[in-house]
């Protein structure tokens, strides 16, 4: 099954669910990012902002976020369409907590 931005399609991994990031997520993502230690203090204030923004009812098909779920989002990735172009996606954020890393949850996240 392929993830559609849309309408929120789930996968089933061996080892967690990928799905659609939701509103709850949030703080749990942001905590994510900050633990990765990859962001600085604004950068985590955008991604917030970004989250917010997202799920403010400004979400159009041309950027979506999904999460990696192990009992908890573990994993995150952003990714937003490429002007003028057919169906060639950026990945702008990947980011996966330092004690689920090399598991293969970020090259997952990268093929949805």
């Amino acid at each position: 099954m392929q993830y559609d931005a849309t309408h929120g399609a789930r996968f089933q991994l061996e080892f967690a669910m990928i799905r659609s990031t939701a509103p709850d997520d949030t703080i749990a993502l942001i905590a994510l990012a900050e633990a990765t230690g990859l962001f600085e203090a604004n950068q985590l204030n955008e991604v917030e902002e970004m989250l917010a923004d997202y799920f403010s009812g400004n979400n159009d098909s041309d950027r979506f976020w999904i999460t990696d779920d192990d009992g908890g989002p573990v994993g995150v990735a952003y990714c937003e369409l490429e002007p003028m172009t057919d169906r060639t996606w950026n990945l702008q954020l990947i980011a996966i907590l330092p004690d689920r890393q090399g598991q293969g949850r970020g090259a997952t996240l990268n093929k949805r």
